[in-house]
């Protein structure tokens, strides 16, 4: 049965050693959650982890740079030249803009 935040209340019948597993993977999860938090500014929950942390390491090659890399304006000179001096960073997050564009800020 699952509860609260993702604790789950087990049965008597479950080893101390599940229990602990379950424990140790939540507290990890939560843990990773708050480093992305603090370091890239993002509104983030549980039910985001399993999506954002496909794309956190790219996400974290821009991290100096995410407000321009989300507001980016193929007509403007100043972010062309932007983008050529991050170029490598930008398009490995190019495909997931849209969602990158539409997580919330802190």
């Amino acid at each position: 049965m699952v509860g609260v935040k993702g604790r789950i209340y087990f049965d008597k019948t479950i080893s101390q050693q599940d229990r602990d597993n379950h424990r140790k993977s939540r507290d990890k999860i939560n843990k990773k959650i708050k480093y992305w938090r603090l370091h890239y500014g993002f509104e983030l929950y549980n039910e985001d982890y399993e999506e954002f942390n496909k794309i956190a390491k790219k996400i974290a090659k821009i991290k100096h740079c995410i407000d321009e890399f989300i507001n980016f304006d193929t007509d403007k000179r100043e972010d062309l030249v932007f983008y050529g001096e991050n170029k490598m960073a930008y398009d490995l997050c190019l495909p997931h803009y849209e969602y990158i564009k539409n997580l919330k800020r802190l």
